[in-house]
């Protein structure tokens, strides 16, 4: 929380942005619709603006006369504008802070309501009503065009020097078209069951956190927190999260897990092996995790678990909530990695169109990617590769904004449930027709 004379020097500057500028507060009327302003000149001066925009005589003199002030109070304001703090930032600035203050007196109310032993479920669902009916969300800065366009050029330099401008997943042939993984993608990944769904999105959690230092949050209604961990264990060590949970460990294996866990054990990855499958909890779990640790990546497993606590439909559900994560990806500027089933057909083979609730997954969805496995099927060879099915899988793209169609295969150990690059005697990796 800033100092209150931080505070106050924030308002003035505003002010002063307004005073020199007045149509600034025409342009930007619906920012003002709260109470910014706890400073009584600021106060004053804004309300007079509000009443004279209406008539366009907002010149010193009116001001003065209209909000009873001395002309060197106003006329300090007017000098009060700071040009190295542009005019949305400020505002946003002044925005933030009334957050903050109206959550300290309301949790302050909260913490007295707990100490009198008022009913808990109450005092969330009044919360609820509060955060609702304040608007407590922080303004995002506006930018210009010139700006994005200098954004723009730093990402195209990027991409001419062949550097992955998000965070690398590890699985080679899909960094190099999406250029890795990239704030508010939502990233749909389908299969029919025991294709590889949670094991492909562990994957690349697993080599985003561990290998290039990202920081991911799992979200799993499926698997507990040991289970998932043991996962990546496995991933790790290259022993079987089976054989880590269910089965002694040989004196060898003891020291290869020994040897290897303290590189896990450093990744910032955080789990939440959710206790509820309702939306609202999750989402918010999304954002604690994001404000207090900063991730860049969150996979959920799966959406079909996933509730509302409505009685509408599965498919009007399921449409409400994949737009609700592809909201929330694009409002904390992270990837969502979301699982999702496939609807069984005769045909194993995985389309788009099998996605299971709606077709609003994939009008959300940045990118949807389907995994095929046909040795699971008995199926002895791809239809378009002589790669052999045996613990490989075929990854399709069947839907890239941005990016294209398209598929590559990788390796599947299905001993430690890894998804990683094919890799040949001249140790380059497969160059799929992406």
């Amino acid at each position: 929380m800033k100092e209150i004379s931080e505070i106050i020097k924030i308002q003035k500057v505003v002010i002063g942005y307004i005073l020199n500028n007045p149509g600034l507060y025409i342009s930007n009327i619906d920012l003002f619709s709260r109470e910014l302003f706890t400073d009584s000149t600021c106060k004053a001066v804004i309300s007079a603006v509000n009443e004279l925009s209406k008539t366009g005589e907002t010149d010193l003199l009116k001001i003065v006369e209209k909000t009873g002030l001395k002309i060197d109070q106003v006329a300090e304001l007017y000098t009060a504008a700071d040009y190295n703090i542009d005019f949305k930032t400020a505002i946003g600035y002044l925005i933030n802070d009334q957050i903050t203050i109206s959550l300290i007196k309301y949790t302050a109310e909260v913490n007295s309501r707990i100490t009198k032993g008022d009913d808990i479920y109450k005092i969330l669902a009044d919360l609820k009503q509060f955060i609702d009916s304040n608007d407590l969300k922080p303004v995002k800065r506006i930018t210009r065009i010139d700006e994005q366009i200098r954004n723009l050029a730093k990402h195209m330099d990027m991409v001419n020097q062949n550097k992955v401008t998000g965070i690398r997943t590890g699985l080679s042939q899909f960094d190099k078209h999406t250029g890795g993984l990239q704030g508010t993608d939502l990233i749909i990944i389908a299969a029919e069951t025991s294709q590889g769904k949670t094991s492909l999105a562990l994957s690349i959690a697993f080599n985003a956190a561990v290998n290039n230092a990202a920081k991911v949050a799992i979200f799993s209604m499926e698997m507990s927190d040991i289970q998932i961990t043991a996962r990546l264990a496995a991933m790790q060590t290259g022993i079987s999260s089976k054989k880590l949970l269910f089965h002694p460990l040989t004196r060898y294996d003891w020291e290869v897990f020994s040897m290897k866990f303290g590189t896990l054990s450093n990744a910032d990855i955080y789990i939440d092996d959710c206790s509820s499958s309702n939306i609202d909890y999750i989402i918010s779990g999304i954002k604690v995790a994001q404000m207090q640790h900063g991730i860049k990546v969150a996979v959920v497993d799966y959406l079909q678990l996933v509730k509302d606590g409505t009685k509408r439909s599965d498919e009007s559900e399921i449409a409400s909530n994949v737009r609700r994560f592809k909201n929330v990806a694009k409002e904390l500027n992270i990837t969502v990695i979301l699982l999702s089933q496939l609807r069984r057909e005769s045909n194993p083979k995985p389309t788009i169109n099998r996605l299971r609730g709606s077709g609003q997954i994939e009008e959300a969805a940045d990118i949807a990617m389907l995994i095929w496995r046909p040795e699971y099927y008995g199926i002895q060879q791809y239809e378009d590769t002589d790669l052999s099915v045996n613990g490989t899988a075929e990854v399709i793209i069947a839907k890239g904004r941005n990016y294209g169609v398209g598929k590559f295969w990788l390796n599947f150990n299905s001993e430690i449930t890894y998804f990683s690059n094919i890799q040949y005697d001249d140790n380059r990796t497969e160059d799929a027709p992406y």
